[in-house]
């Protein structure tokens, strides 16, 4: 069983999957790693406050905005599918290139930037709107239905 802290009404629970509804208040979210290690911890929360509690626990920044440019060859050695699958794109602050990414502790992430970029990666939380706006900006909008975050309320029945 998975603990979690609801952001909306701040019960702590548990549950087989890291997604579902809270069984109080009955709002429905998907719980990123961090979010389930600090579970008991949080409470009820803003998103922004949830991704600064992940960044203070990871030791990283949280940027809320990413006014930042972009680190060109690294994003393009990356390209753009792995930065988009990934929701991640590398920039410079202060000299230093970040992965800008809504949880370090995504599974398989830290791996996967390893193999590409043969060098530890250094991280910066933000939201994963301001990520997927720094994609675009830099690779350009996306009509990939895999890249975008509208899902149909209704699966229409194929049977």
């Amino acid at each position: 069983m998975l603990p979690r802290d609801c952001p909306k009404c701040g019960l702590t629970f548990n549950a087989i999957n890291a997604y579902g509804q809270c069984p109080d208040c009955r709002y429905a979210f998907e719980a990123l790693p961090t979010q389930i290690i600090l579970s008991g911890h949080l409470g009820k929360t803003s998103e922004s406050d949830l991704l600064a509690a992940i960044a203070a626990y990871h030791q990283v920044p949280f940027l809320v905005s990413l006014d930042y440019p972009v680190e060109n060859k690294l994003a393009t050695e990356l390209g753009e599918a792995f930065c988009r699958c990934h929701s991640t794109i590398p920039i410079k602050i202060d000299g230093t290139v970040r992965f800008i990414v809504n949880d370090p502790a995504i599974h398989g992430l830290v791996d996967d930037l390893l193999d590409k970029t043969k060098q530890l990666p250094e991280f910066a939380v933000s939201d994963i709107s301001c990520i997927r706006k720094k994609q675009n900006e830099h690779f350009g909008c996306s009509t990939r239905r895999s890249s975008i975050d509208i899902f149909p309320m209704e699966i229409p029945d194929r049977t």
